[in-house]
Parts: structure tokens; C-alpha cells; sequence
């Protein structure tokens, strides 16, 4: 049977993560939680502030500028 090295990469690392915890389903969800929220804490290359302008004002802009 063939095996996709990818789904077995994921598996081994799942297994892996678990482990850590001692399989124990509260304590992995805790520290996937803790990990998202040091992810929304750090600042985004891809964002400026400029970038945070409102829709209906950027159309409203580019239809005065025609």
C-alpha cells in the first residue's frame, strides 16, 4: 500500500506534540491556545496602518478621483 510522506510527516508530528503531553486532550488544546494567542501578538509585515481604511471611503475616494 502507498503511504503519502506528507500524511505521515503530519502524523509523526501530531504524535509527537501529544506526547508531550501525555495524550492528555485539555493540556494540547491549552498550548495550541497559548500558540495562537503569541501569534496575534506579534505585529504583521503585511499590514500597515494605512492599510486599515474603510471600504466604502477608499471607493468613494477612487469614483472622485474619475
Amino acid at each position: 500500500m502507498w503511504t503519502d510522506p506528507i500524511v505521515e510527516e503530519t502524523r509523526r508530528i501530531r504524535d509527537e506534540h501529544a506526547r508531550k503531553f501525555n495524550y492528555d486532550l485539555s493540556a494540547i488544546f491549552a498550548d495550541i491556545k497559548r500558540f495562537e494567542a503569541s501569534l496575534l501578538a506579534m505585529p504583521s509585515p503585511l499590514r500597515r496602518d494605512e492599510d486599515k481604511t474603510d471600504t466604502a471611503d477608499s471607493c468613494q475616494d477612487r469614483r472622485n478621483l474619475g
